[in-house]
């Protein structure tokens, strides 16, 4: 059922489809990480398509020099990573506001307000990249439209 394997190894790599198999099913948000400060992908970023064409990674999201609280260590309360383990949760923070405003939202709903409210990074385009998605996702605009979609579902059922 899987004809790829979840790790790289010298069979498995190629420039241009390195997303990892767990962040190609069809159901799932893929991110990249996004280095803000450059202007650009994270060179450690996966790149896509899938081995069978399909776009992912779907959006771009910061996840370089990110400071964020470290759990069970008293003495060092704060750590900085850079990586997708990083840009993913800002997504999925981002998914949780959507979903405070609109529970009803379905997951297709979400990737589709991600998606289309991404904004490019300085000098690209509107298009898929395979670095980058869509493009970096704008918190403010996917949590405006969960609200446009709340009210219009509101107003429907009058």
């Amino acid at each position: 059922m899987w004809r790829y394997p979840s790790y790289f190894g010298p069979g498995s790599y190629t420039a241009d489809r390195m997303i990892n198999s767990l962040a190609c099913a069809e159901r799932v948000l893929s991110v990249a990480n996004v280095d803000l400060a450059r202007n650009a992908p994270h060179v450690t970023s996966s790149r896509g398509p899938t081995r069978d064409g399909r776009f992912k990674p779907d959006i771009g999201a910061d996840g370089t020099d990110v400071v964020a609280a470290r759990g069970f260590e008293r003495s060092r309360p704060w750590m900085a990573m850079t990586g997708t383990s990083m840009a993913s949760p800002y997504v999925c923070g981002v998914a949780a506001l959507m979903l405070a405003i609109a529970p009803r939202l379905t997951s297709a709903q979400i990737l589709g307000i991600i998606r289309t409210t991404s904004t490019p990074l300085a000098g690209h385009d509107f298009a898929w990249r395979n670095d980058l998605g869509f493009g970096v996702i704008d918190a403010a605009a996917c949590v405006e439209q969960a609200a446009v979609y709340k009210k219009a579902r509101e107003s429907s059922q009058l």
